[in-house]
């Protein structure tokens, strides 16, 4: 369709709206160009060759009369074009938003696209908000519509109304609050008379939980317009404590540090953490923000009270783990990762050497280093106990394990401590690989000390004396495996697998999206294709496997309960309660 096509067809009387509503949209979409297809409508609107706010009126006088039309795109595109436009019949423009609202459930976007509209010319914003103001008794929810719209032009008529309904006996304080949000204040002066009034209303105690969050957000936003109100606005802060327990404006606090957390000052976010910290339970959302939060940090010592302030929740709330943050920045930020891990490691506490265990694990970390860097009062007999703890929480991930006791090894002078680190480095990780598997352990350009150096070499050979008796070990008959034994271990593997292959199928994202079929036989697979000229053709393909393949310790079929009890050891030394 041409813009022709449609101007004619928007002009033709005779021809059935419902067709003309279908002109309309069809060349909004047309080729995929949307935005440059609306600024073109638009400027046709406004160069008077098509009237969009007179024909979305005859829409609304059908809808009205409850003939049915395909009325969803319609509206869709309707108003992503009038905020294109520049010249408008306004006040129709608030008649038609209305009157889709008493035929159509509410929808917050029609007036968010009025508000767009408002927003760009005073006389529209002046002409909304008198409506608005004069209409209040039907009207008090769209308040804060009108003072968005009109603060920007005149901040200090909105005020002064707002001053005045805070005053009022009979007000909805929703409403109230909702529009003190979009106050813009022309002077310090007028933002501490909001201030004040709002403490008044919290001393009336008339208030529920989630207007006193509707409240901290309120006077968050004060002070950052207002720096000089800071105090004032702590203040408030602490009198909104004095009447409701931290917990229920915990998650707006959360949500705050989120969205704010490169703006808000250094003592407003102390009390936000403060509140989080003595809320009683916490929400998965209170965590998700955290973590979200990480990344927006500016300085390491931001960085670290964030992180200290997850370790104190972690510590206190059973019902949470480092799961329930969201930990992408610290898996994609390898020097947070490695003070974090080593700070965590170091602890006494179970739950934080179980939350740096899960998020390596979890999200497949491939390497890990030392970092000291968060760590009070380390000795270098401390190392003995880091090493316990990487062998024991992280297990099967040699690679990990030893690179990490590698690092420990480089910062360490004192030659006992160096052998018994690298005594349970051998006895519990080394010993379990074939010797190219850990060869790079034994490279020695990895270290720094000349003594460690000469250790290293000896354990090396150690190693590969070791691994050649045992190959030689598996060619003699008498220390076969006897074929009932042999059979159990296979039984064993088959049905351990199973439950392995079941669980994988419970949690995969795909099991809901896709039914499972099994295949009895056939080296192909048959499907209906798209060819992308909407024809549609079966299609045959090849069948392809995917797998995963690791390499488990050799205690683990030798000695496996010797081996879990080391573990566990490990695991579970110098916890506190």
């Amino acid at each position: 369709m041409t813009l022709e096509d449609l101007i004619n067809n928007l002009k033709n009387d005779k021809l059935d709206l419902e067709i003309k509503i279908r002109s309309l949209c069809d060349f909004y979409l047309y080729s995929g160009s949307s935005q440059e297809n609306a600024k073109i409508i638009a400027n046709e609107h406004d160069d008077n060759q098509i009237d969009l706010i007179v024909f979305a009126t005859q829409v609304v006088d059908k809808l009205s009369k409850k003939e049915v039309i395909n009325i969803d795109q319609f509206e869709h595109v309707f108003f992503n074009l009038v905020v294109l436009t520049n010249r408008l019949d306004f006040p129709e423009l608030i008649n038609i938003v209305l009157n889709f609202e008493k035929i159509f459930k509410h929808d917050s976007m029609r007036f968010h696209y009025l508000k767009k509209v408002a927003q760009k010319n005073i006389g529209y914003a002046e002409y909304l908000f008198n409506f608005i103001v004069t209409r209040l008794d039907v009207h008090y929810d769209k308040l804060g519509l009108a003072v968005a719209c009109l603060t920007i032009f005149d901040p200090i008529k909105t005020k002064d109304f707002i001053l005045n309904h805070f005053d009022l006996e009979e007000k909805n304080i929703d409403s109230l609050l909702n529009a003190v949000r979009y106050l813009e204040y022309s002077s310090t002066i007028d933002a501490h008379q909001i201030v004040d009034k709002i403490n008044n209303l919290i001393n009336k105690d008339q208030l529920n939980s989630s207007q006193f969050s509707q409240i901290l957000e309120i006077v968050t936003y004060i002070s950052l317009q207002n720096n000089n109100l800071e105090n004032h606005v702590i203040n408030t802060i602490e009198l909104i404590l004095s009447k409701i327990s931290p917990t229920d404006i915990s998650e707006k606090a959360a949500n705050l540090l989120f969205f704010e957390s490169a703006k808000i000052s250094k003592s407003l976010k102390q009390n936000f953490y403060q509140m989080i910290i003595n809320a009683e339970n916490i929400s998965h959302q209170i965590c998700n923000n955290l973590g979200l939060t990480i990344e927006n940090q500016s300085t390491d010592e931001d960085l670290r009270e964030l992180i200290e302030i997850i370790e104190q929740l972690l510590l206190k709330h059973e019902n949470i783990s480092i799961k329930n943050f969201h930990t992408y920045y610290i898996c994609e930020n390898s020097d947070l990762l490695n003070k974090i891990v080593t700070r965590w490691f170091l602890s006494k506490k179970k739950n934080l050497w179980e939350s740096a265990s899960d998020i390596i694990t979890s999200n497949h970390i491939k390497s890990l280093h030392i970092d000291f860097s968060w760590v009070n009062n380390f000795k270098e007999e401390d190392s003995i106990f880091l090493t316990k703890k990487a062998i024991g929480w992280l297990y099967i991930h040699e690679g990990l394990i030893l690179n990490f006791i590698m690092d420990i090894l480089n910062c360490i002078k004192n030659t006992k401590i160096v052998l018994q680190i690298l005594d349970l480095a051998f006895q519990h990780v080394i010993i379990n690989y074939e010797p190219q598997q850990v060869a790079f352990f034994f490279d020695l350009k990895n270290y720094t000390e000349e003594e460690t150096k000469s250790i290293i070499i000896g354990l090396k050979t150690e190693h590969e004396v070791i691994y050649t008796d045992i190959k030689q070990a598996s060619d003699l008959k008498e220390l076969a495996c006897p074929l009932e034994h042999s059979r159990l271990i296979q039984y064993k593997r088959h049905h351990e697998n199973e439950k392995i292959n079941k669980s994988a199928d419970a949690q995969s994202v795909f099991a809901d999206l896709f039914t499972k079929k099994i295949m009895l036989y056939g080296e192909t697979h048959i499907h209906i294709a798209n060819t992308g000229s909407n024809e549609i053709t079966l299609q045959e393909d090849a069948l392809s496997s995917f797998y995963y393949n690791m390499t488990l310790p050799l205690q683990y079929f030798t000695d496996p309960v010797l081996s879990a009890y080391q573990r566990q050891v490990f695991m579970n030394e110098g916890m506190e309660k």
